[in-house]
């Protein structure tokens, strides 16, 4: 069984897993640890707020720690300064794997295989999109020119699609760009079929990521992407102002 974040249902999951007699694996990163040390800093704890967010990060820091204690075998997402960081906050990993830590294996995407009717399906996409009428989900036919800014993924607080948001408000681009968010859908049938329009829509435009995580493994800054600091609404805003200095080169990935 696998568990990949740092909460109570992991926990839970890692019961259940304990009781079937399963192997469990869990994939940890520095996330709950940096983000205390990072977030918590100077007077933040002080007001009821802080101290209620504090509680939440110091238990994901605790349900992390337990599942690394009861994982059969753990596998790391390091930033772009390897393992390092993963250990300093999980020393018990440092002799893991006879002292090499534990296994990162690099991150990525599937290879985009263009289909041969791919241009005008991809054109088809974007009329619809800015078609006229009373879909919640059309923009404004007069928005036709603008830059495109496309987000796609689940809707979560983790996948901070608020703070992006936020950014694209706060930097100004609202008044010259749209922005679409795209959600992810419960239904399994249709997140395949989701995956593929807008690959359809979007293959070969610049990317831009968070440059946290495992995306630094595949997306280097500049070259085939751009690396963006997502800790907050004002540094992904200034970011996304240095974009327009920028040219990429799109990725084969």
């Amino acid at each position: 069984m696998h568990v990949r974040y740092a909460d109570d249902g992991s926990l839970a999951v890692a019961e259940a897993a304990r009781r079937l007699g399963a192997r469990l694996v869990f994939t940890a990163t520095p996330d709950p640890h940096r983000r205390v040390s990072e977030r918590h800093a100077g007077d933040r704890a002080r007001t009821a707020a802080g101290r209620e967010e504090l509680r939440q990060d110091l238990h994901r820091v605790f349900a992390a720690d337990r599942l690394v204690e009861r994982a059969d075998e753990v596998v790391g997402i390091p930033g772009p300064g390897g393992t390092a960081e993963l250990v300093r906050h999980f020393p018990q990993l440092a002799g893991v794997r006879e002292g090499r830590g534990p296994a990162a294996p690099p991150e990525g995407i599937t290879a985009h295989r263009p289909l041969p009717d791919e241009h005008p399906r991809g054109e088809r996409l974007l009329e619809r999109l800015f078609s006229a009428g009373d879909r919640p989900a059309a923009l404004d036919p007069a928005a036709r020119g603008l830059p495109l800014l496309l987000t796609v993924g689940r809707l979560h607080p983790l996948k901070q699609q608020h703070v992006l948001v936020r950014a694209w408000i706060e930097s100004g681009l609202h008044l010259r760009s749209t922005l679409v968010v795209v959600g992810g859908s419960a239904r399994a049938d249709t997140a395949d079929a989701a995956e593929r329009e807008v690959r359809t829509a979007i293959a070969g435009l610049p990317v831009a990521a968070t440059g946290r995580g495992g995306v630094p493994h595949y997306l280097r800054g500049t070259v085939n992407g751009l690396l963006l600091d997502t800790s907050s609404a004002p540094r992904l805003a200034r970011g996304w102002k240095g974009c327009s200095r920028c040219r990429t080169t799109p990725s084969p990935r």
